[in-house]
């Protein structure tokens, strides 16, 4: 994290970063790809963790999509080997090793048994880590500051009392109060010269609503910064068409970065591998919440049974 603020809760922090991650987890719309592999599971590693390697194994599941890291690079600065590693209960190998095969690898040097496709998130392999934790501490700063607010919402009107009798006096008035008694006796000295008891009420202004909106607009800032377009029908009514027509193309570059990563990746898995013709293209409403329910960044175990390290 950017900072280690020790009066905010992790788990508000990690229920944020694990909100964001979901909104990413629907952008892309695959088709083409072998059956043998979930595309939840594809692109949940590709925004988690940045890059996967795509290959081909006879002898186990066929084709294969597993999270990876990779070494050495070529002329052109590109990694040279992909290497996983998928502990599993299944008496599978658990280590993989491949050469990474490119759009400028040669046909006769392309060996589809000892090859592998590099997929990547990001141009230089990154993830949405990096984005997504920045939202998601300042959410939680934001929702931590209403609990605040919400919490003095409720602070009671404080009695100055000289005795122990008049304490007792004070209490028996606002048990009846609080049993629904349709009126109360006092004695008359109880009350100062206006009618009135001496009381300390102490104010805090309202701004739940108010932090509520800033909550919003930093999840609406979120989606703007990967490419989602947020802008509401009020805002862009306000805006001159120049405008709007300005920063719907900011938000479609914003976006192209991730998809023609992807969109290279179908290309080469599909000179390594003739047989199969993978697409992707963005959904045209990405589906919100996603189906980004297995690996989480907290070190615990996924539904694919990996084991995942803590950011």
């Amino acid at each position: 994290m950017a900072y280690d603020i020790k009066s905010l809760p992790l788990d508000n922090i990690s229920y944020y970063r694990e909100q964001l991650y979901r909104e990413l987890s629907n952008l892309f719309e695959w088709e083409g790809l072998p059956e043998e592999i979930p595309v939840d599971y594809l692109e949940r590693t590709l925004i988690r963790h940045g890059e996967g390697m795509f290959f081909k194994e006879e002898e186990t599941f066929g084709y294969m999509f597993l999270k990876c890291g990779s070494r050495s690079n070529n002329i052109y600065g590109s990694p040279v080997t992909a290497f996983a590693l998928s502990p599993n209960q299944e008496g599978m190998n658990t280590h993989r090793e491949r050469t990474i095969a490119y759009q400028y690898t040669k046909k006769e040097d392309l060996d589809p048994d000892n090859m592998c496709i590099l997929v990547r998130n990001m141009e230089g392999g990154q993830n949405m880590s990096e984005i997504v934790d920045f939202y998601a501490l300042r959410m939680a700063m934001i929702i931590q500051a209403f609990d605040t607010n919400a919490l003095w919402q409720n602070v009671p009107v404080i009695f100055r009392v000289g005795n122990k009798t008049l304490k007792l006096t004070v209490e028996k008035i606002f048990d009846s109060v609080m049993t629904g008694k349709p009126f109360v006796v006092v004695d008359e000295n109880l009350l100062g010269n206006d009618g009135s008891m001496q009381t300390e009420e102490i104010k805090q202004d309202f701004k739940l609503d108010s932090l509520l909106d800033v909550i919003n607009e930093l999840k609406a800032k979120f989606l703007e910064t990967i490419g989602l377009n947020t802008a509401g029908a009020d805002k862009k009514e306000r805006l001159l068409d120049d405008e709007v027509n300005a920063n719907n193309q900011v938000i479609e570059t914003a976006l192209s970065v991730m998809l023609r990563q992807r969109e290279k990746a179908c290309k080469e898995i599909t000179t390594l591998y003739p047989d199969i013709h993978p697409t992707v293209k963005l959904r045209a409403e990405p589906m919100e919440g996603g189906e980004d329910d297995g690996e989480r960044d907290d070190g615990a175990q996924d539904s694919d049974g990996d084991q995942t390290e803590p950011v």
